[in-house]
């Protein structure tokens, strides 16, 4: 009954805001409306304790309003996701952090999901880096070269 139903809630309450991964969603405006303490802890971090928040007890979020971390993805239908790989800059580094975000408009509002992706970013461009550089390298060579598979072809 009702007591099942309250315990539900409170599970899936909790679920969302411990979820290691970034989740939030936006209002109608495009504001962020409400945040796990993944995605607050992230935009704490961006924003690198800069004033203009309101500071809360400490921890993640103690800058609210939380600034939107990535731009609203343009149009979403109505639970159908979109996902994208968007940087993010984090005070202090050189090269942005990247992430998959995934949206999907729930009503007025949308509903979003983010995990980071830096890793597979920076091998897919490490593996790019090493095609070109053995391009450059076997171009320059006086003799021919050919590459087989396993079956020889």
């Amino acid at each position: 009954g009702l007591d099942a139903a309250q315990e539900e809630l409170a599970l899936l309450r909790g679920i969302a805001e411990e979820a290691p991964q970034p989740i939030w969603t936006l209002d109608a405006r495009g504001a962020v409306a409400w945040a796990n303490r993944a995605y607050l802890a992230l935009s704490d971090l961006v924003q690198g304790g800069a004033p203009g928040g309101e500071a809360a007890e400490g921890g993640p979020g103690a800058f609210w309003p939380a600034a939107p971390l990535f731009p609203r993805p343009p149009a979403l239908a109505e639970g159908e996701p979109l996902t994208q790989r968007l940087p993010l800059h984090l005070p202090g580094s050189r090269e942005p952090s990247w992430y998959e975000v995934t949206g999907l408009r729930r009503g007025a509002g949308s509903l979003h999901f983010a995990a980071d992706a830096t890793a597979a970013v920076r091998a897919e461009s490490a593996r790019h880096d090493l095609v070109r550089a053995l391009g450059k390298t076997f171009a320059h060579l006086s003799t021919g070269l050919a590459v087989f598979d396993r079956g020889r072809r």
